[in-house]
């Protein structure tokens, strides 16, 4: 029992990794993207609103995203560590 809810907690820390990582990879192309805007000259100022519009879109998506990673890990966590003090608990 404890073994599984070790696995639990691994794989749900894996799952926060790899969503993290591609939220990190997100951002670093948002910013390339935006400097690569920042570079052109002859941006017409709709694009440049288009532009800062999405920007915010993909920031806000991004922030929602974290926390509702760390709330699915956090309430795993706790599911893996109630099952865990259960399995000592019936062990003893």
């Amino acid at each position: 029992m404890q073994h599984l809810a070790r696995e639990n907690v691994q794989k749900v820390l894996m799952e926060q990794e790899m969503l993290c990582l591609e939220l990190e990879s997100k951002k670093k192309k948002l910013d390339s993207w935006g400097r690569e805007l920042n570079k052109r000259e002859a941006l017409t100022e709709r694009e440049k609103q288009n532009f800062d519009e999405e920007k915010k879109q993909i920031q806000a998506e991004a922030i929602q995203g974290l926390q509702f990673c760390h709330q699915k890990t956090v309430e795993k966590v706790v599911f893996c560590v109630g099952m865990h003090r259960r399995s000592i608990l019936l062990g003893m």
